[in-house]
């Protein structure tokens, strides 16, 4: 009865040692290494993504180098902004929504949909695996990174306040291009 009984209390040891995770991390914002893609989207990202721990949940926060981005498409789950953050650079001007993309496992790809405010049409798909957090893992690096791959970048872009929509930034030179052939045809009328 007594081997019985002991067997039983560590086949449940076991289990539980199998079942909960080696360690668990503490609420909180941790580094931690990624590698995002996408076929469609230009968008990056603007800072590092980092691991959130959050009532025992992990989530992977997210910013986009564009402050369009209003929302992103996790399946049919729709994830809103957690908050904003100012522009880190010089080059980038206004705020930054955070995401917090839910984190099933780690080393597993994620798919997810980006959506920019005044674009409800149009929606870029990017895939995101983030490595198991290690505390050796070199963040500075990472930001430095991140920070080289968005010194060229820059807001640029007009927009037409009626619709909110995106307009090439030859838009205007277009536009005064035919402003100058009107003057010069109209001229030419008056004058003949």
């Amino acid at each position: 009865m007594k081997k019985t009984v002991l067997s039983l209390l560590l086949v449940f040891v076991l289990m539980f040692a199998l079942a909960v995770p080696a360690f668990a991390l503490d609420d909180g914002t941790y580094p931690v290494d990624y590698k995002i893609s996408t076929e469609t989207g230009i968008q990056k990202c603007l800072i590092p993504a980092a691991l959130r721990v959050k009532d025992g949940k992990n989530y992977v926060a997210l910013v986009f180098n564009d402050s369009e981005v209003d929302k992103l498409y996790l399946g049919d789950e729709e994830i809103l902004p957690i908050g904003s953050i100012d522009a880190p650079y010089k080059n980038f001007t206004g705020n930054f929504n955070v995401f917090d993309l839910p984190l099933e496992a780690f080393g597993e790809d994620i798919t997810f949909v980006l959506h920019t405010r005044g674009n409800n049409l149009v929606t870029d798909e990017y895939i995101i695996n983030v490595a198991e957090y290690d505390e050796s893992f070199d963040a500075d690096a990472q930001y430095a990174a991140v920070k080289a791959d968005n010194l060229g970048a820059q807001e640029s872009r007009f927009y037409d306040w009626h619709t909110g929509m995106s307009v090439s930034l030859w838009g205007p030179f277009v536009f005064l291009g035919f402003v100058a052939i009107a003057i010069f045809v109209v001229g030419k009328k008056i004058d003949g």
